[in-house]
């Protein structure tokens, strides 16, 4: 289902996360249609081309790897004012290696990957919202991983509280103790101490 008035939507969000002028918003918002997602909804799955890069106005999106067995594996929560994407799938070409599936009910906005890309290349707004959107997820990528390496279950479990509270609200625990790399058992013990 569509959205009334998406380029005003995405600008005021654009606005606020990438710091760029509203004046300067209408050649992005020119790429993204809106959509909406229920709650539950696969924006891709594992293996499928992801040719699509997402800007979510609101709603909370999960990015997870999943084993042939079901067991599933939680790489990210992506929630407003954040793009959604699988960066080395668009950049390389080759299949996805995880899903995204919206948490809640997401107002979305879609782009076709590679079109917003080859317009970031002469337009310096779209260039600076490609910039922040990377120095982003790398930056996410890099805590988290310096996360699961370097701190022990307690440690991550205060660590991610302290950064985003707002997950324990949203998110089921299971997906976070799955997040934090801890079974569901583990986390409601470190919970238990921290109380």
């Amino acid at each position: 289902m569509l959205l009334g008035d998406s380029s005003v939507a995405l600008g005021r969000c654009l606005t606020q996360s990438a710091g760029v002028d509203a004046e300067e918003i209408a050649p992005l918002a020119a790429l993204f249609s809106p959509v909406e997602a229920e709650a539950r909804s696969r924006l891709w799955d594992i293996g499928a081309p992801a040719p699509k890069l997402y800007f979510v106005q609101a709603g909370l999106v999960r990015l997870a790897y999943a084993q042939p067995d079901g067991k599933e594996y939680n790489k990210a929560f992506l929630r407003e004012g954040m793009f959604v994407a699988a960066l080395s799938a668009s950049l390389t070409g080759q299949p996805t290696s995880f899903f995204a599936e919206t948490l809640e009910r997401c107002h979305l906005h879609v782009a076709d990957f590679e079109q917003f890309r080859a317009a970031s290349i002469d337009d310096p707004v779209l260039t600076g919202v490609w910039r922040h959107f990377l120095e982003a997820q790398f930056v996410r990528q890099e805590q988290r991983e310096a996360m699961l390496q370097m701190l022990d279950a307690k440690a991550r479990y205060q660590r991610l509280r302290a950064l985003e509270p707002e997950l324990f609200e949203r998110v089921p625990q299971y997906h976070i103790a799955s997040y934090l790399g801890m079974s569901e058992v583990s986390l409601s013990r470190v919970i238990g101490q921290a109380r």
